[in-house]
C-alpha cells in the first residue's frame, strides 16, 4: 500500500500542558457540531464531509476518506481529506488487501486498527464501521403492508483515518474511541436520513391516497381527466401534467393542469397528441431528459419536435392500463382473453421546464397512472351508459341534501318560493312594445284622374301650397282626338241642317213638295238632336280635359320627394298615386304595427280598461324625450308584412299625440314618416306575467295544439 507523495498533514492539536480539560472539552465541541450535523444536514455528501474534515484535524491524521455502500452492495468512496483512496496502494494486491480490511471492518461492525506501510513509511489505518439502527419491521414496510421489505445491509458506511505511526498505545486507542462516537453519530444521521424518507414517502402515500379519492369520485372521462391534471400535477411536483384520451380514430387531448379549456388549433396540443399516439402503440412509457431519450430514432425526432416547440426539458409519458388480471375480466366474455392486448384507457404527459425544478420520478408518475386506471375504466363505462344525464342530474339533487349542503339548500328553496310569490301576486304595468311611424293627421294622397303622360309637374318639394291650387298637367292624346272627332261632327251636323232648312225654305216657293217637306222636317228634327247630342258630348270632352289639371284638394306642403324627377314626362294609368300633401301645422298621429300575436292583448285591455289606451313612445331621432298619446283606432283587418318575408302579420293601431313636448321643450322639428318606438298599457297583470308571458303563450299553444 502507498498513500500520496507527498501528503499535507493538518495542523495537529494542541493541547496546553497540564491541561486536559481543554482537550476532553475540544473533543466534545466537535462530537456536538457532527451531532448538530447530523441532524440537519440533508444529504450525505455534506454530512460526511463535515465529518472527515474535523476526524483528521481533530486526530492530526495524515488523511481519511469515507466509503458507503452502492446499490450493488459494492463500497464507493464518497468524501476525502488530504489522501484519495482510489490511489490507495500501486498494486493489486495493495488493493485487495486495503478491500478485505474494509470487508472485516463491515463485518464485523467496530473499530480496528491495522499497521500498514504507504510510501515506504509506516502508518496506521484507523478503520470504523458505521451500523445502522435496527427497527423491529417484522421484515415488511409500513406504508406498503403487501410488499416484503428488502433487509438492508447492517453497515452502510465505513470511516477510515490514516494516522501517523510511533504514537503511543493509548493515544491510539483514543483515536479509536472518538472514531468509535463518530461512527455512532453517523449512525444517527443515517436513522434521520432514513426517518426523513419515510416521513416524506407516508407524506407521499396519503396524498396519493387523497388524490385516488378524489379521481374515483369524478363522473365521466372529462371530469376524471380535469381531475387528474390539476391534483395530479401538484402530487408529482411536475410544471404541467396533461391527460390524453385515446379514441376511435385518434387521441385527443381533454386536460391540462392549470389551463380551463384546451386550444384544439394549438400546433403544442397537436404533436402532444401524435406524441400519446406513438406511446398507445408501444404501450411502454418513453422518457426524455435533457435531449436523452433510450426510444426508436423515428420516436427520437417526434420528441425533438415536441421539445422544440414546447421547451421541455424532462418529458415523460405513461400509458394507463388495467392491471392484467382486472383486464382480463373486462374480456372475459370474449374468445382468446388472454391473448387480448391490455387497452390504454389513457395517457399522462408530465413535463418538466424550469432548471431549478427538481427531476420527475418515473416510480412515481407510473404509481399515479396505475392508481388512475380503474377511475379511467370506471369513467369510459360511465360515458357508454345510455341517459347518464338523468343520473347526474338525480346526483345533483340529492348532493344539495347532504349535511354539508342542506341549510344552504333550504335557504334557496326559501329564496326561491319568495321569488314565485313575488312573480304571481306583485302587479304591474303590462305593455306591448311595438314600432310605427308618425304622421300628420291632416295629410291626402293624390291619384290621377285617368290614364295619360304628365306634361307639367307645376310644384316642387315642401312648397306649400293652397285648395284649388294646380299641381300636375296631364296630357291625353285619346280625349284630344276624340274631342277633335266631336267638333268635326257639330259642324258637320251644323251644315246639313242649314241645308234642311234652305231645303224646306224653297218649299215656300212652290220649288218642293208637300211629301218632301215632311221629309225634311223630320230630317232638320234629326238633325237638331244630333246637334244638341255632340254638344253635350263635347261638354263632356272638355270636362275630361279640364280633370287633366290636377289640383290640391287641401292647403298644405308636398311631402313627396323629388316630384319634377320622379313624375316628368312619365306615362300614369287612372287611380294610380302621384304624390302626397299633409299639413304639417295640424296635430299628429302614430300608426303603430302591432303583429297579431299581441295585437289581442291591445283589444281586451281595451274592452275591459279604457277605450283610449296610454301609449309611450320615443322618436328614433330624439331618444332622450319620451312622449304620451292614446290609441283613437284599431284596425278591423291584418294585414301581411309583404315586405318583410317571414314576419307575422300586423294589425294598424292609430294613436293620436296628447302633448307636443315634454317639459315644455321645444319639439324637434317633425317629418312625416319618422319611426318611433313605442308600448302600449294594458293594464296591470302579475309580475311573473308580465315578464314571462312570451314564454307561458308558447307552453299553452304547445299543450293546446
Amino acid at each position: 500500500m502507498s498513500a500520496e507523495s507527498s501528503p499535507i498533514a493538518p495542523e495537529p492539536l494542541k493541547t496546553p500542558v497540564g491541561s486536559p480539560m481543554a482537550t476532553w472539552q475540544e473533543l466534545e465541541e466537535v462530537v456536538d457540531e457532527l451531532t448538530t450535523a447530523a441532524r440537519q444536514c440533508g444529504s450525505a455528501e455534506q454530512f460526511y464531509g463535515q465529518v472527515i474534515d474535523h476526524c483528521v484535524k481533530t486526530l492530526a491524521a495524515v488523511g481519511g476518506a469515507v466509503w458507503l455502500r452502492a446499490a450493488d452492495q459494492t463500497m464507493q468512496p464518497l468524501a476525502t481529506e488530504g489522501w484519495h483512496a482510489a490511489d490507495f496502494g500501486t498494486n493489486e494486491a495493495g488493493q485487495a488487501e486495503h478491500e478485505a480490511i474494509l470487508a472485516q471492518v463491515a463485518a464485523s461492525g467496530g473499530v480496528l486498527s491495522v499497521n500498514t506501510m504507504a510510501n515506504g513509511q509506516s502508518v496506521v489505518l484507523i478503520v470504523g464501521a458505521v451500523n445502522t439502527i435496527r427497527t423491529n419491521n417484522q421484515g415488511y414496510d409500513d406504508t406498503e403492508s403487501r410488499r416484503p421489505v428488502e433487509e438492508p445491509s447492517a453497515t452502510p458506511g465505513i470511516i477510515e483515518i490514516i494516522a501517523p505511526a510511533g504514537q503511543s498505545l493509548r493515544a491510539y486507542k483514543g483515536q479509536e474511541r472518538f472514531l468509535q462516537a463518530v461512527c455512532e453519530i453517523a449512525a444517527e444521521f443515517h436513522a434521520f436520513l432514513e426517518l426523513a424518507g419515510l416521513r416524506t414517502t407516508r407524506n407521499y402515500h396519503r396524498q396519493l391516497f387523497s388524490f385516488s379519492q378524489r379521481v374515483h369520485q369524478a363522473v365521466g372521462r372529462r371530469h376524471t381527466a380535469y381531475e387528474v391534471a390539476n391534483e395530479g400535477c401538484q402530487l408529482l411536483g411536475c410544471d404541467r401534467l396533461s391527460v390524453v384520451i385515446p379514441g376511435r380514430g385518434k387521441c385527443r387531448l381533454i386536460a391540462t393542469s392549470g389551463i380551463h379549456r384546451v386550444e384544439r388549433r394549438s400546433q403544442t396540443v397537436y404533436q402532444i397528441e401524435q406524441l400519446a399516439a406513438v406511446v398507445r402503440g408501444f404501450n411502454e412509457p418513453i422518457y426524455y431528459t435533457e435531449g436523452k431519450t433510450e426510444n426508436l430514432p423515428q420516436v427520437a425526432e417526434q420528441f425533438e419536435e415536441y421539445v422544440d416547440q414546447s421547451h421541455a426539458r424532462e418529458v415523460a409519458i405513461v400509458p394507463i392500463t388495467l392491471p392484467p388480471e382486472e383486464d382480463n375480466l373486462r374480456h372475459a366474455n370474449r374468445d382468446n382473453s388472454s391473448q387480448q392486448r391490455s387497452e390504454v384507457l389513457a395517457v399522462l404527459i408530465a413535463e418538466q421546464f424550469d432548471t431549478n425544478s427538481s427531476p420527475l420520478v418515473h416510480d412515481r408518475i407510473v404509481e399515479v397512472g396505475e392508481v388512475c386506471a380503474t377511475a379511467f375504466a370506471q369513467a369510459a363505462r360511465w360515458d357508454r351508459l345510455p341517459l347518464r344525464w338523468l343520473s347526474e342530474s338525480f346526483e345533483r339533487v340529492g348532493n344539495l341534501f347532504l349535511p354539508h349542503y342542506f341549510f344552504k339548500t333550504i335557504a334557496a328553496a326559501v329564496a326561491l318560493v319568495v321569488v314565485i310569490l313575488a312573480l304571481c301576486f306583485i302587479p304591474t304595468d303590462f305593455y306591448v312594445e311595438t314600432g310605427g311611424i308618425l304622421q300628420p293627421q291632416l295629410r291626402r294622397n293624390i291619384f290621377a284622374s285617368r290614364s295619360g303622360l304628365i306634361e307639367e309637374v307645376l310644384v316642387q318639394p315642401d312648397q306649400r301650397v293652397q285648395a284649388g291650387d294646380e299641381l300636375l298637367r296631364l296630357h291625353d292624346p285619346i280625349l284630344e282626338l276624340e274631342s277633335k272627332r266631336v267638333t268635326g261632327q257639330i259642324s258637320t251636323t251644323i251644315e246639313q241642317l242649314e241645308a234642311v232648312q234652305a231645303t224646306k225654305t224653297g218649299r215656300a216657293a212652290g220649288k218642293v213638295t208637300r211629301l218632301e217637306s215632311y221629309r225634311l222636317s223630320a230630317e232638320q228634327r234629326k238633325l237638331e238632336q244630333q246637334l244638341t247630342n255632340l254638344r253635350q258630348e263635347l261638354e263632356l270632352l272638355d270636362q275630361q280635359r279640364k280633370s287633366l289639371i290636377v289640383r290640391s284638394p287641401i292647403a298644405g306642403e308636398i311631402i313627396t320627394w323629388d316630384v319634377t324627377g320622379l313624375l316628368t314626362a312619365r306615362p300614369v294609368e287612372r287611380g294610380q298615386a302621384l304624390l302626397t300633401i299633409a299639413d304639417l301645422e295640424s296635430s299628429w298621429q302614430l300608426e303603430l304595427n302591432v303583429a297579431d300575436d299581441r295585437i289581442g292583448y291591445v283589444v281586451a285591455a281595451r274592452q275591459t280598461d279604457v277605450p283610449e289606451l296610454p301609449v309611450e313612445f320615443r322618436l328614433t331621432a330624439d331618444e332622450r324625450h319620451q312622449y304620451q298619446g292614446h290609441v283613437t283606432e284599431i284596425a278591423r283587418i291584418v294585414e301581411p308584412t309583404a315586405n318583410e318575408p317571414g314576419h307575422s302579420p300586423t294589425a294598424r293601431v292609430t294613436v293620436a299625440w296628447d302633448k307636443a313636448a315634454p317639459d315644455g321643450e321645444p319639439v324637434l322639428e317633425l317629418r312625416p314618416g319618422m319611426t318611433v318606438r313605442a308600448r302600449i298599457a294594458c293594464g296591470r297583470r302579475s309580475l311573473g306575467y308580465v315578464w314571462l308571458h312570451d314564454l307561458w303563450d308558447a307552453v299553452r299553444r304547445l299543450a293546446t295544439f
